[in-house]
């Protein structure tokens, strides 16, 4: 490794290191940032965003949703929408619409969201990100209420608070 990349690994990792201990402070552990160039725009209507089969739309509304929770043998699940135990995961993804009810295809989307993270109440709870960059996996750590957004082609979904239950 060149002395100049290693410097600037050192200083990313000093950073993180300092934001993350100020509180309730969002660290975006997303994937890699990427450019991605699109046309978005125009079309005469179709299947998951492809508006004339040219991957042609636009993101009109996001919105986070549960997909299922996962406890530990032994372990009841919560078994109420938007709350999780503690140790036990609960599985959130965010998903672009291109109109209501209809998801953008990944060429409308692109391959990650622009941000997709805890914006408070980063300390009840543990997020991961599995191989697909639109889920987060939250595993409860401490009781209390933990908030997540998505912004994906610059439109922000609502806010999604999930709790964190004994």
């Amino acid at each position: 490794m060149k002395p100049r990349s290693f410097l600037a690994a050192l200083a990313v990792c000093l950073v993180a290191l300092f934001v993350a201990a100020c509180g309730d402070t969002y660290i975006d552990i997303g994937a890699p940032t990427q450019v991605v160039t699109q046309t978005q725009g125009g079309g005469s209507g179709g299947k998951d965003g492809e508006q004339d089969g040219t991957g042609q739309g636009v993101v009109t509304s996001v919105k986070v949703t549960q997909f299922g929770e996962h406890c530990p043998s032994g372990t009841a699940s919560s078994g109420e929408d938007r709350s999780v135990r503690v140790g036990c995961t609960k599985w959130l993804t965010c998903t672009p619409f291109v109109a209501p009810g209809v998801e953008a295809a990944p060429s409308v989307h692109g391959p990650t969201p622009d941000f997709f993270g805890v914006v408070a109440g980063s300390q009840h709870a543990d997020v991961t990100i599995p191989s697909n960059p639109f889920n987060r996996d939250v595993k409860g750590k401490t009781p209390g209420v933990i908030s997540f957004r998505c912004i994906a082609k610059g439109v922000q979904s609502e806010q999604f608070d999930l709790t964190v239950v004994p």
